[in-house]
């Protein structure tokens, strides 16, 4: 009888405590996004700071991409091998901060004897795009992906170069995507610039390959931690029941192939990396499409136009 009773006391309180998280401001935003509370029911030791569908290409996916959208890299090379889950390229597994710059140059005309100049229209332009991102690796197969993010952006700056049949040639054009066809809709860009600290106060993390599935499973629980929408690690028990808003990719032991010609290779457990892409459009797109199209918002939803 008394079991009973305890029974029934536990039920009741669970439904007011799922009751009240479904009043946490985070879980309605997370409602509206189309993710559901991942944590639950999965593995101990399993890593899941990176979760949902890998589908870039979905309507409801508002994700950051950074696609090598015509595999110029990701199409040929096994270092890039993990990108191939992900729309063949970068996806930000936390929300990342986007800079824009719009800019409208003018020559400022002024007569002789006068008090105000004239601002003469010269050209318009877009600035560098600069995008900041989060990067975690709580697991090896999440420190491989890191690695090939890394590696990716890496070769994006560089031209063809040495005894390459096609020495010379410019460093690829890639797509932005995210947030749906009004905001980065298959942006055409190149890469500017990227910036990155390898940080001497986090962990490393060895992403060879493992000896066993023991000690995949050890150091994958050694290395799960709980973030919040902004990618800060959570302390306490509560872990198992937090859910990561922002952690989008499903990169747990397990899900990808686990081999990558870079293996004898240690990553930080957390990396923050600035990316600079600037736009690149057709010559014949600027020559032929009308400012009618970019007011009314077919270029931006069909080509791109920023």
């Amino acid at each position: 009888m008394l079991d009973k009773i305890i029974g029934t006391v536990s039920g009741a309180i669970k439904n007011v405590g799922q009751s009240i998280s479904s009043l946490d401001p985070s879980n309605i935003r997370k409602s509206i996004a189309g993710f559901t509370n991942f944590n639950i029911g999965r593995p101990q030791g399993t890593s899941i700071s990176y979760v949902g569908s890998t589908n870039g290409g979905a309507a409801n996916d508002w994700r950051v991409y950074l696609i090598d959208r015509d595999g110029y890299l990701v199409g040929k090379y096994e270092t890039f091998a993990m990108l191939r889950e992900t729309s063949n390229g970068i996806v930000f597994p936390y929300t990342p901060n986007i800079t824009m710059s719009y800019n409208a140059n003018y020559e400022m005309i002024q007569g002789v004897q006068t008090n105000y100049a004239t601002p003469t229209y010269q050209q318009s332009n877009i600035g560098t795009i600069s995008i900041r991102g989060v990067f975690t690796a709580n697991s090896r197969n999440e420190g491989r992906y890191l690695l090939s993010a890394l590696h990716f952006l890496r070769s994006a700056t560089k031209s063809r170069f040495g005894s390459d049949p096609n020495a010379g040639t410019p460093p690829p054009i890639l797509y932005l995507r995210g947030y749906g066809e009004g905001m980065f809709n298959d942006v055409p860009v190149v890469v500017t610039n990227v910036n990155y600290t390898l940080p001497a106060d986090t962990d490393y993390i060895d992403i060879g390959n493992p000896e066993g599935e023991a000690l995949q499973s050890a150091q994958d629980q050694a290395y799960t931690v709980t973030r919040d929408d902004e990618g800060n690690i959570l302390p306490g028990l509560e872990q198992a029941d937090v859910t990561r808003i922002n952690a989008r990719l499903n990169l747990e032991a397990g899900f990808f192939e686990s081999s990558t010609p870079l293996q004898n290779t240690k990553v930080p457990t957390e990396i923050e990396i600035d990316i600079g892409l600037q736009v690149i459009y057709k010559r014949i797109d600027q020559a032929t499409l009308s400012s009618e199209e970019y007011y009314n918002g077919n270029l931006i939803k069909n080509k791109g136009f920023l």
